[in-house]
């Protein structure tokens, strides 16, 4: 459905293919969720609020969906790519949730902070801290993000969309010489001797 307003992407940026900028973003999501996760859980021991537990949820989703992402990359696996594709519209749903609870409670937020005489803050600077951590994070989910986003489905779109039913004209896609089982175990080297006799190449009995 995506692909009749937008139009998929041939390559990740710096020239990368999108097997390797779909890794790159399922490996960023996992250094990125287990930071999170662990400072949720170090916020909850001290009896942090319902925000903490949340996104103590959603990291712990997220570090997983994450690695089947890199599973889905690494082998061209349609399904773990879906789901993958699927989870990263509910994190940046939650960026920008959280952006703008952060935002509408920074005034709330600083007047505790101004209150610690151990942290030695002030009203104005703690709230312009705050609303451009805000800014920052919600440029983040809009538009890195969805960046991102759209990487992972053009890999998922090529695989499931360009090809005959059940295989994958790598040549086309991915820019070698091949055949993808999107059903099997992954892919498949054509030798020398073999030609590609129509738009998809099947493997002779030799393999």
């Amino acid at each position: 459905m995506m692909s009749h307003f937008l139009k998929p992407l041939q390559s990740f940026c710096c020239g990368c293919d999108l097997q390797t900028g779909t890794t790159c973003v399922a490996a960023l999501d996992i250094v990125n969720s287990a930071l999170l996760f662990l400072g949720a859980v170090g916020i909850m021991v001290y009896g942090a609020g319902y925000l903490a537990v949340v996104t103590g949820i959603i990291s712990f989703i997220s570090l997983v969906m994450a690695c089947i992402g890199i599973v889905g990359a690494q082998n061209y696996k349609t399904r773990e790519l879906f789901w993958f594709h699927v989870w990263g519209f509910v994190q940046i749903a939650y960026l920008v949730l959280n952006s703008f609870v952060n935002w509408m409670s920074s005034e709330s937020f600083c007047r505790e902070a101004v209150a610690d005489p151990d942290l030695h803050d002030d009203m104005d600077s703690c709230e312009r801290r705050v609303v451009l951590s805000s800014i920052m994070l919600l440029i983040w989910a809009l538009f890195i993000r969805t960046y991102f986003q759209w990487a992972v489905w053009s890999l998922y779109h090529k695989l499931t969309m360009t090809a005959a039913p059940g295989l994958a004209a790598s040549e086309e896609l991915f820019g070698y010489h091949g055949m993808q089982d999107l059903e099997g175990s992954g892919y498949i080297p054509l030798r020398p001797h073999q030609k590609r006799n129509s738009s998809v190449t099947v493997a002779d009995s030799t393999l």
